[in-house]
């Protein structure tokens, strides 16, 4: 179907005026469509919760599997080193707690899918964490963590200890801050070392906090969620059970009830001017 629009010759001054009307309501009709269309689009991220309970990693006992940063576990990040040089790693080992290797690790009981994701580290720093970006359009004030730390190996009580970052570079960059409500303390050190069963209720401990954020977490910013041993951490220390959260953000009016509020104010424009 075609349409064919005839020019308008000599219009009468009234006709002239109702074309121009018509016009700037399609005009404002369409704007409104636009609106409505590009807040339907936006990403709010702010209020729903993320979790991970880490049950993708490999379960079988002893294998040692490729980790890959930001792909074995999307937004997962884990590097080992000290000072100011750290290493990613590039594989992980299974393990129910019963072998004693320096690497990142999937920890659990044998032939369970039941993963924690954590490490056992003797002579240098562990870290593992997540990367998160604000994809909303407001400034999130805080967020609340819940997560699981897991004892799969006894030998040392020292912590595993949380920090937080809006803005580093890398999971082993600067500026992150302390959260003592976060830290993992393992429950067990009764030597000698032996292996544990992690989903033990005593040997796993509940951890939830809410956390503002110094400086407010910007949109298009990026939030780290990090936990590190320190030098000689011996124990099979993992996280499990990961659900992490923001407040909801302000109320943004709907699209149509803009568009009805305009078109509002349109009519009682023109019937103030037909009034005149």
């Amino acid at each position: 179907m075609s349409l064919s629009i005839r020019p308008l010759h000599a219009a009468a001054p009234h006709r002239t005026a109702s074309v121009r009307r018509v016009g700037f309501a399609a005009l404002t009709l369409v704007a409104c469509l636009l609106v409505a269309g590009a807040a339907q689009a936006i990403d709010y991220v702010a209020g729903s919760p993320y979790v991970q309970d880490f049950d993708t990693l490999g379960s079988s006992q002893g294998t040692t599997l490729p980790w890959t940063n930001d792909a074995t576990l999307a937004g997962w990040y884990a590097k080992h080193g000290g000072g100011t040089t750290y290493t990613d790693f590039t594989s992980y080992l299974v393990n129910n707690g019963s072998q004693v290797t320096h690497i990142l690790q999937s920890q659990g009981s044998i032939g369970s899918t039941d993963r924690a994701l954590g490490c056992m580290s003797y002579n240098d720093t562990t870290l593992w964490g997540l990367k998160l970006t604000n994809i909303t359009a407001a400034t999130i004030p805080e967020f609340t963590l819940t997560y699981t730390g897991e004892q799969w190996r006894d030998q040392s009580t020292q912590p595993v200890y949380f920090t937080y970052s809006v803005g580093a570079t890398s999971l082993d960059g600067a500026g992150f801050t302390s959260v003592a409500a976060l830290d993992f303390l393992p429950p067990e050190n009764s030597p000698p070392p032996y292996e544990l069963d992690g989903n033990d209720p005593a040997n796993r401990i509940a951890y939830s906090a809410s956390v503002p954020i110094t400086g407010g977490w910007a949109p298009g910013a990026d939030l780290w969620l990090r936990w590190g041993t320190g030098w000689g951490q011996g124990s099979g220390v993992s996280i499990d059970d990961l659900t992490f959260t923001t407040p909801a953000p302000p109320a943004i009016p709907e699209p149509a009830s803009v568009c009805l509020l305009a078109l509002a104010a349109l009519s009682l424009a023109r019937g103030r001017g037909t009034r005149r």
